[in-house]
């Protein structure tokens, strides 16, 4: 499919050339008329309102709404939006889930997840597309593709830089371009049945914490959605991991932070090609108990933590993990685990980073570590 004529197919984005009109377009019959906005009364204004229609309850979401889900490379983004993914179909929602950065990824978690909600099968409402794809070109397909299925409920872009790239961006930190991007994938939200539009997006360098996690790019992207979510990990046992769940930068609307489990898992169906299994990940929202799991786990890290910095001063990450006995999976230091803690610990001015990029434990922390069971 090219590009209509008045659009420079060399920006994603609907900027329409400068020409002059000698009406020769006119003799041939293809002339449009520009619609210029009325002047409405008020009431014809309120006239035109359209009640909204929630989608995902827990997270303030509605129907024909665009925005953001933000978190760190492995912070759970595609885990989170395929537990919602599948709970949606689970009741009968139509969801389109545009899976363009890693297809074969995503397949992994689908069937994972299949095997961990003991389906007999996957959700008949549960569509996928396996590529990152134009959308500036391809519009006019997905609109075709979603009517003859009866409109979609929500479609979850994952990820939006690689559909952004895909469209043709060159400039992440370009805020035309990161307008035009946002308008784009705002058009999704007029497809039939006044979907949702969640672009899965990665976060400013280095994120420190939550309020870190804001689209990365231009500051006219967040500025164009109606919210953003944010995702960020807050404990680690094992093979279970919590994540933080809430608004950050901007929302329209107001809910409750959540707390998401994921768990590192395979199941029978997953397998490489010499039959051996392979881990993938799945994610559902954290019941009660799970919680107090969580912020249980959470504090002895911390507390742990404190004692070797006070038993231990000046290792490194990878020198605390060791004494700690963290390990990741392949049987090195869990460097990351240690990470986490210490940022939570200085987020609260107990520790600190010297001039040597070394943590050190200060008077509060110290004071904290005393009162400690």
């Amino acid at each position: 499919m090219t590009a209509a004529p008045d659009f420079d197919p060399k920006v994603y984005g609907d900027r329409p050339r400068k020409h002059k009109d000698n009406g020769q377009a006119k003799e041939r019959g293809q002339a449009k008329p520009v619609e210029f906005p009325r002047m409405l009364t008020a009431e014809d204004f309120i006239a035109g309102y359209v009640p909204q229609r929630p989608l995902i309850k827990a997270w303030d979401m509605k129907s024909g709404w665009l925005y953001s889900l933000t978190a760190p490379t492995g912070g759970a983004k595609t885990a989170i939006a395929l537990a919602e993914s599948f709970r949606l179909a689970g009741e009968g929602k139509r969801v389109l889930y545009l899976a363009g950065e890693n297809p074969d990824d995503v397949r992994g978690r689908t069937i994972l997840m299949k095997a961990k909600l003991e389906l007999d099968q996957l959700p008949k409402s549960l569509f996928f597309c396996d590529h990152a794809f134009n959308l500036h070109e391809g519009m006019d397909h997905v609109r075709g593709e979603v009517q003859a299925r009866g409109g979609v409920d929500l479609i979850f872009v994952d990820t939006s830089p690689a559909f952004q790239v895909a469209s043709g961006a060159v400039d992440e930190n370009s805020n035309p371009e990161s307008i035009r991007w946002a308008m784009r994938q705002r058009e999704l939200t007029g497809l039939d049945g006044k979907p949702a539009v969640v672009g899965l997006c990665h976060p400013i360098k280095r994120p420190q914490s939550i309020e870190d996690c804001l689209p990365r790019g231009g500051g006219g992207y967040l500025a164009q959605v109606d919210g953003n979510y944010a995702i960020w990990q807050i404990a680690e046992d094992g093979d279970d991991i919590f994540f933080d769940f809430r608004w950050v930068g901007k929302f329209r609307g107001s809910f409750e932070p959540l707390t998401y489990y994921l768990q590192r898992a395979t199941c029978p169906e997953l397998l490489d090609v010499d039959g051996n299994p392979v881990k993938s990940v799945w994610a559902r929202r954290a019941d009660e108990q799970q919680m107090e799991r969580a912020a249980k786990d959470q504090a002895e890290d911390e507390a742990a933590i404190l004692i070797a910095m006070t038993d231990y001063p000046g290792k490194s990450l990878a020198g605390w993990a060791k004494l700690l006995g963290w390990k990741t999976d392949n049987g090195n230091p869990a460097k990351n685990r240690v990470d986490r803690g210490i940022k939570r610990l200085a987020k609260h001015k107990l520790v600190r980073k010297g001039r040597n990029d070394r943590w050190h434990l200060l008077a509060a922390g110290k004071k904290r570590l005393s009162r400690s069971p």
